[in-house]
């Protein structure tokens, strides 16, 4: 084997990362204080910033008094979270959420569109681009300020070829996502799973409360999870990670959309709790859920019955059943990882069923401490923020 030496294009580019992230995570940080954070020579750190402020990623915003040497000024230095913008896709089954977003993650605007039925992967894609386009001219902010487009899709994505993955998703595996919307938009885009592209988010957007080793649970119309190992999150695509919502929990239950039988998500995913209450449903066993249906079993959807659970006695007991579930499956994940710390997410954890689902694990692992288990405070963007992470991290914080 030839040994080529060291490829200082990818140091430079590490380097250049290294300090982003750096002043991500930090709002008042000199060049010394990076150079002396990150290990790298004062000379190195004053060039890295120079081409950073050239190319307006970063500023200087203001000065501190220097601990060494009365009168010195250190001058700090700061992202231009404000002024950068990002296209998030999110896509699911049934249609896709279109944001505009700054670097920080904050939705300069948005909107949810649905697919045609029986349309095409690419017809479905090709909508995506042309809605997106739409609302960025909506938007008012200027193309060339988008530095890319982040996508994050139910199901399998690889995310080095671009395509959707695995066995179940979406769509089939193989469909060129990426090539699609490039074409589409005119401009770079980067995928990845939806839960992963969250747990990525959490990384970028709450950085100063998110350790280096966490599992990520998302309870919603699926069960889903992440596993960041040393600050990044693991697997290229979701066949290789964990996947909490795949764990068989009753054993020859009702076959999985993987293909097993009796997997979590048979039982805890919210379409799955829907079709059990409505087994129930009656004025006389769910009062409250039939008077807020109007009588009408087809009327019955997650949102009633989660309002009606502490009403209705039937449903609470469905509720707690798979909470139990999702509990077991959780701290059995967690005795194999040992996380610093699990985070979770998704319209099902409501405050309530929170609580329980905490009071649960604790019950089945006592030494989860108190704040070990953390809802993430960024839910309430969950329509954008995982894409918008994604394209990010691949555009800004990772750019080539």
């Amino acid at each position: 084997m030839n040994y080529t030496g060291f490829n200082m294009s990818s140091i430079k580019n590490a380097n250049r990362a290294s300090v982003l992230y750096l002043l991500n995570g930090n709002e008042k940080l000199s060049r010394k204080d990076i150079a002396e954070r990150l290990g790298l020579t004062p000379a190195a750190v004053s060039k890295i910033c120079a081409e950073l402020i050239s190319e307006g990623s970063i500023s200087e915003t203001g000065s501190t008094e220097d601990s060494v040497g009365a009168g010195r000024k250190r001058i700090i230095l700061s992202l231009n979270s404000k002024g950068i913008f990002v296209l998030a896709l999110s896509i699911d089954k049934k249609g896709f959420y279109t944001s505009v977003c700054t670097l920080d993650g904050e939705e300069k605007c948005g909107g949810r569109f649905l697919f045609e039925k029986d349309a095409s992967p690419e017809e479905c894609l090709s909508l995506a681009g042309k809605k997106s386009l739409e609302l960025l001219e909506k938007s008012g902010v200027q193309k060339e300020k988008i530095i890319g487009a982040g996508v994050g899709i139910v199901g399998g994505a690889d995310k080095e070829k671009g395509t959707t993955a695995g066995n179940y998703g979406v769509w089939h595996p193989g469909v060129a996502v990426r090539e699609i919307l490039e074409k589409e938009l005119s401009m770079p885009v980067a995928i990845e799973n939806n839960v992963k592209a969250f747990a990525l988010a959490s990384l970028i957007f709450d950085r100063k409360n998110v350790e280096d080793n966490i599992l990520f649970v998302k309870w919603g119309p699926g069960v889903g999870s992440a596993i960041v190992i040393g600050g990044s999150v693991l697997g290229k695509t979701d066949s290789d990670s964990s996947e909490i919502g795949h764990y068989i929990s009753v054993p020859d239950g009702e076959k999985c959309r993987c293909g097993r039988s009796g997997c979590l998500e048979t039982v805890a995913s919210a379409d799955a709790i829907a079709g059990s209450v409505k087994e129930l449903f009656s004025k006389e066993k769910t009062p409250k859920l039939f008077e807020k249906s109007g009588g009408e079993k087809e009327n019955v959807e997650i949102s009633k019955i989660l309002l009606c659970a502490q009403n209705d006695e039937p449903i609470e007991n469905v509720i707690d059943e798979r909470i139990k579930l999702l509990s077991k499956a959780v701290t059995n994940a967690s005795a194999v990882i040992a996380p610093e710390r699990i985070i979770v997410f998704g319209y099902m954890f409501t405050t309530e069923t929170f609580k329980r689902f905490e009071k649960e694990c604790k019950r089945l692992y006592p030494s989860f401490k108190k704040g070990y288990i953390r809802l993430s405070p960024l839910d309430e963007k969950h329509n954008f923020i995982g894409p918008a992470a994604v394209a990010v991290k691949n555009f800004f914080f990772e750019k080539k």
